[in-house]
């Protein structure tokens, strides 16, 4: 009796001392399902929406580039319409003569190849103002679009989505109203070039009308920005919450688990002792 009931008691002792040990070891309380299968079953729930957040994270910082380098691209393209606006104010100068314009005309001609290289701005290989078909630029040598008018959508959360890119014929091309980008600063540079004093007031109404597509352009982006903002909050608290609950579940509690382990090997060396003065005892000793 006094043998099964020392060695239940070794046994006992020692499967905590290496619980105890496993536990210091990881620094988690627990280790596998068996030690808790209700807390291991939310561990692997927080795990999860971790690794979802870590995914959602990195679709905002990409989503992010795209729309900063395209919000970037729109604040040079309203710079460079507001200059062809200018020059068309200073193009219907009844006192100005042929040759006056002409000099115009040679910095309206900038305008157009730097609009034309703002249509083609790249960002990680990808044309921003290509659709889906990023692949190839959206504005060809003679300022027709080439590309496609699909929005390429990113997934910030299981029900959010944020399109990170702009067609480029909703205001550059000549293919579309002629108060797009590029059929208005064609325009210009080519009335300046013919002296026609009507064409670049014409011309100017355009630029106008095209100055503020690109401004419904930049708050649209100004929107999406924002959007990308208040998601990547939400999931800093998000994140912040889980791994709170996470630790609640699986860390260890260190000095906690310190007092067990001195308190386990203090049994065990109890029990040690008491065993040495019992079988060291015979029947006979029992006896008297």
């Amino acid at each position: 009796m006094f043998s099964d009931q020392f060695l239940a008691d070794l046994q006992k002792n020692l499967s905590a001392m290496y619980n105890v040990n496993e536990q210091l070891s990881s620094s988690k309380k627990v280790n596998r399902p068996s030690d808790d299968p209700a807390a291991m079953a939310r561990i692997v729930g927080y795990r999860a929406t971790l690794s979802s957040i870590g995914s959602y994270n990195s679709a905002i910082t990409s989503a992010k580039s795209y729309l900063q380098s395209m919000d970037s691209a729109l604040n040079n393209l309203a710079d460079l319409i507001q200059r062809g606006s200018e020059l068309a104010i200073s193009g219907a100068n009844g006192s100005l003569n042929a040759n006056d314009r002409l000099a115009w005309a040679k910095e309206a001609s900038g305008l157009v190849d730097s609009a034309m290289g703002i249509a083609n701005t790249r960002v990680n290989d990808r044309y921003i103002f290509a659709g889906y078909a990023s692949d190839q630029p959206p504005i060809d040598a003679n300022g027709n679009f080439q590309g496609d008018s699909n929005r390429f959508d990113v997934a910030i959360s299981q029900s959010i989505n944020v399109a990170v890119n702009l067609p480029a014929n909703e205001f550059f091309s000549s293919g579309g109203s002629p108060d797009n980008v590029m059929p208005a600063l064609t325009a210009l540079k080519t009335a300046l070039e013919t002296n026609d004093t009507p064409g670049i007031q014409t011309a100017l109404g355009n630029l106008n009308a095209a100055l503020e597509k690109v401004s419904q352009a930049q708050a649209e982006i100004g929107g999406r920005l924002n959007k990308l903002d208040a998601q990547e909050k939400y999931l800093a608290d998000n994140e912040e919450t889980t791994k709170t609950y996470l630790s609640s579940d699986q860390d260890a509690d260190l000095a906690a688990v310190v007092s067990e382990f001195q308190q386990r090997q203090t049994a065990l060396e109890s029990l040690r002792t008491v065993s040495q003065k019992i079988f060291s005892s015979s029947l006979f000793d029992f006896m008297n």
